[in-house]
């Protein structure tokens, strides 16, 4: 199964997605995952309510392993209908592989479901030792 497929199943399994097109986060109440510097020249990153106030001690990240943590618990528990995470971004963090990763984690219950075609079912379980 191709992972763009899989991401796509995840993303239902969840009611919640992450997307790096900028334009689908303007229309909908969502989060929002970029990066920015701060006035002593420091890389941060922001996540935060698209709309909402940034609180340093809540919203701002200087290390990432903490940012795609909270990233994916937002995704995993569908507080988000809609995370917008900033492409370059989400590569340095490795939100794609960490998304496939939790595909894994849940795919006992994925198969479960009635997410999946006949075709996708047999091949997982085909592929997988479920």
């Amino acid at each position: 199964m191709e992972d763009k497929r899989k991401i796509e199943i995840l993303d239902q399994f969840f009611d919640s997605s992450i997307t790096t097109d900028y334009n689908k986060s303007l229309f909908t109440n969502c989060y929002v995952c970029y990066e920015n510097m701060t006035a002593d020249g420091y890389d941060v990153c922001v996540f935060a309510p698209a709309n909402g106030r940034i609180d340093v001690n809540d919203h701002v990240y200087y290390y990432n392993d903490d940012l795609c943590r909270n990233v994916l618990y937002m995704y995993e528990h569908s507080e988000s209908p809609l995370i917008y995470v900033e492409g370059e971004l989400a590569e340095k963090i490795y939100l794609r592989s960490e998304q496939l990763q939790l595909f894994e984690e849940y795919l006992p219950d994925i198969l479960k479901s009635d997410l999946l075609t006949k075709e996708e079912h047999e091949e997982l379980l085909e592929n997988e030792e479920y």
